[in-house]
């Protein structure tokens, strides 16, 4: 039971997190060893199995073999993980064991190459190399499925994300997004006017 099903039988004050989360079988998630493209492909499948009434995804999880969630790729990860100069700066930084890189010389390398003559057919086939790994964000956050929506509204507000992880005694179990927060309070905002 979920938004318009949970605001019709479950008062505000008493909706919990585990109401509007998604749970981690309806979202993205591969695992730590998949590639970009994988990611991309989980995002697509996952986008099938969406309702009529919910945005569209906008991440996907990375979960170890233990599943544990240890990461998050969002659209803007997607992108500048295809960005050559970005490529280019991750070969640049393993060149640190051979001593200090100052950024100026980094930059002086990377604006004297010609990096954007790339195709972007060409920025395409490297997504099957790279590891999702090397482009999540590490997921540190997280909120308990039978929070209250006001902690949610707090824990959103205070570290500006777009999406938090829900557990469940410790246990991964879905992703709240501000999406459907947002909505699930406007909507009740414009009950309450009515």
């Amino acid at each position: 039971m979920r938004n318009a099903d949970v605001r019709a039988e479950i008062p505000i004050d008493n909706r919990r997190v585990r109401d509007l989360m998604i749970p981690l079988d309806e979202f993205a998630v591969v695992s730590d060893d998949s590639t970009l493209v994988h990611a991309l492909q989980a995002l697509k499948e996952a986008q099938k199995n969406l309702r009529p009434d919910q945005h569209p995804h906008r991440a996907v999880l990375i979960q170890r073999r233990d599943k544990k969630v240890i990461g998050k790729i969002g659209h803007c990860d997607f992108l500048r993980a295809l960005e050559p100069k970005t490529a280019m700066a991750s070969n640049l930084s393993q060149l640190h064991h051979f001593g200090h890189l100052s950024p100026a010389l980094v930059d002086s390398l990377l604006d004297g190459c010609d990096l954007y003559r790339c195709s972007l057919s060409d920025l395409c086939k490297r997504a099957h190399a790279i590891p999702v790994t090397k482009i999540m964000h590490p997921i540190t956050e997280h909120i308990d499925a039978d929070a209250v929506l006001g902690e949610a509204i707090h824990k959103f507000a205070e570290w500006r994300i777009l999406s938090i992880l829900v557990v469940d005694k410790s246990r991964p179990v879905g992703i709240i997004r501000l999406s459907d927060l947002f909505k699930e309070i406007w909507e009740d905002m414009i009950i309450l006017e009515t």
